[in-house]
C-alpha cells in the first residue's frame, strides 16, 4: 500500500485574554505544505491578525528537523493562542501486533 504523508494543524486557544473563551483544539488536514500556510496566511489576515507571519521555509525546515511546528500567537504580549502543524503518515507499514508464529 502506498505511504503518504499529509499535514495536520490544531489550534488551541490558551485563554491569555478574559474576553476569549477557551475551547477544544480545532484539528484541520491538508495534503500539501504549500497550500497548509497559505491558508494559515489567508486565516490569519481575514480574522485581522495579519502582522503575524507564518515563514513557508521555517515551516518546512521545522518539518523536517523535529516533525512539529509550533507557532503562538500574541496580542501586547499575552499568549492567544498556538498553532501546531505536524505530519501525519497515511497507511504506515502494518506491523506483526508483537504476534509470534504459531509453532508447527
Amino acid at each position: 500500500m502506498k505511504q503518504s504523508v499529509i499535514y495536520k494543524v490544531e489550534t488551541s486557544y490558551l485563554g491569555g485574554i478574559p474576553g476569549i473563551r477557551s475551547s477544544l483544539p480545532v484539528v484541520s488536514y491538508f495534503s500539501n505544505l504549500k497550500i497548509t500556510v497559505e491558508r494559515i496566511l489567508a486565516t490569519l489576515a481575514v480574522r485581522g491578525w495579519e502582522e503575524h507571519r507564518v515563514n513557508y521555509t521555517a515551516v518546512y525546515r521545522s518539518l523536517k528537523e523535529r516533525d512539529k511546528y509550533v507557532t503562538e500567537i500574541s496580542l501586547r504580549e499575552v499568549k492567544i493562542f498556538r498553532m501546531e502543524i505536524t505530519k501525519v503518515l497515511l497507511n504506515p507499514a502494518l506491523n506483526d501486533l508483537g504476534i509470534d508464529q504459531r509453532p508447527g
